[in-house]
């Protein structure tokens, strides 16, 4: 099973905060809440593979795992947004890449 992070929208209700970062990439507790979001899926053991679809300073979502979750079990694949997309035009983007079921999550959302 896929799991989808929505994370690319612009973060215009967390402004001064988005200005200089994407909504993932806010800490909370000292760390980036994509974080936390990635941790929680790692325990899922039907989920075979993150996807990733990103739009705003999605280089530094990428730098992100590239550098602090580069021994993450599962696949992550990234999908770029061509133009900011709400979030039915957000999954349109990624359809090719799941089929059946699969997760959708909002990158910027905190929880257990």
């Amino acid at each position: 099973m896929k799991a989808v992070i929505l994370a690319g929208g612009f973060g215009t209700r967390l402004r001064p905060l988005s200005s200089t970062r994407p909504k993932p990439m806010i800490p909370v507790l000292g760390k980036p809440n994509l974080q936390y979001i990635l941790e929680a899926l790692e325990k899922v053991p039907e989920i075979d593979e993150v996807i990733l679809s990103v739009h705003y300073m999605r280089g530094e979502i990428r730098e992100f795992i590239d550098e602090k979750m580069s021994d993450y079990p599962k696949d992550i694949r990234f999908v770029n947004d061509p133009m900011p997309l709400e979030t039915g035009g957000a999954l349109k983007n990624v359809e090719d890449y799941v089929s059946d079921d699969f997760l959708v999550i909002y990158g910027d959302v905190f929880t257990n």
